[in-house]
């Protein structure tokens, strides 16, 4: 490609990008629903956070900076919920009837995240 060819090319690009869009009213679907979430928030649990962790904290955080979605780690070689897999265990820090990751999926639900 030669520069002519290339910056003709990138300021027309740059041009349609600060073009206005239309609006739409239209509702978001199960289709769409990736359109909506601009602000994200990640949480990582830690072996030893079942039980130590308040989530209404992380909760009440989410909803204080705004965040329109959150990417919620529930484990990987250890679970942070109840499973019945084989060789997957769970944190040695969970009690029974402990389910932390479940609860945050809850909350963030509720939260319209």
């Amino acid at each position: 490609m030669h520069r002519r060819t290339f910056l003709a090319t990138t300021s027309a690009a740059a041009l349609h990008a600060q073009t206005p869009q239309p609006i739409t009213s239209e509702p978001l679907s199960e289709k769409n629903w990736f359109d909506k979430p601009m602000r994200w928030a990640q949480m990582v649990f830690v072996e030893d956070d079942p039980g130590n962790y308040d989530p209404k904290f992380w909760l009440d955080y989410f909803k204080r900076i705004h965040a329109d979605g959150a990417c919620l780690a529930g484990g990987g070689y250890m679970a942070f919920y109840p499973t019945k897999i084989p060789y997957h265990y769970t944190s040695k820090f969970m009690k029974p009837g402990m389910d932390p990751f479940g609860d945050l999926v809850k909350g963030c639900r509720e939260l319209k995240m």
